[in-house]
Order: C-alpha cells, then sequence, then structure tokens
C-alpha cells in the first residue's frame, strides 16, 4: 500500500515540486493495483493541480479525461463543481 504513501508525500512536497508528477502517477497506478477509486480520484485531482502549476498541459489534459470519465460513469467520488472548475481552467480567460 505505498500508493498512500505517495499520496501523502505529493501533499508534502507542493504542486511547483518537480517530482511530483513521478510520484503521482506511481500512486495511480498503486491505487489502480488495488482497484482504489477513491485514491486514484484524489490522486488524479492532485496529478490536475500539480500539472497546472508546472503548465504540463498533456498531464493536465490526461488526468481531467480521466476525471471526466469517472464522472460520466456515475462515480459520485467525482466532485462536479470542481471538474466544472478544472474545465474552466482548460479552457482559458474567455
Amino acid at each position: 500500500m505505498n500508493y498512500l504513501a505517495d499520496l501523502e508525500e505529493a501533499y508534502a512536497l507542493g504542486c511547483q515540486d518537480e517530482r511530483i508528477i513521478a510520484i503521482l502517477e506511481r500512486a495511480i497506478l498503486g491505487a489502480g493495483v488495488y482497484e482504489d477509486k477513491t485514491a486514484m480520484i484524489e490522486a488524479q485531482n492532485l496529478l490536475f493541480e500539480a500539472a497546472t502549476c508546472q503548465k504540463l498541459r498533456a498531464k493536465q489534459l490526461a488526468a481531467f479525461q480521466f476525471l471526466l470519465m469517472e464522472y460520466e460513469s456515475g462515480n459520485l467520488e467525482v466532485d462536479h463543481h470542481e471538474l466544472m472548475e478544472q474545465k474552466a481552467q482548460l479552457d482559458g480567460p474567455k
């Protein structure tokens, strides 16, 4: 269950630290092995935030796509308001 330790480490690092992306990707893989959807969603939200801070558009889009698919499949753990805020960030200023 090292993926939970990876999540804790990611919170401690903050979104500007360049190591956070690899740590979150490792956490996502680990959570997937254990089918821990809650941890996967938490890690994807953090990945979106870190990718936004570091201007990593592809990572940002991938995290958003995962969260959107989970939401559309009826997963109530994905927060609609947060998802819409992420979409607004992707769309940029109008």
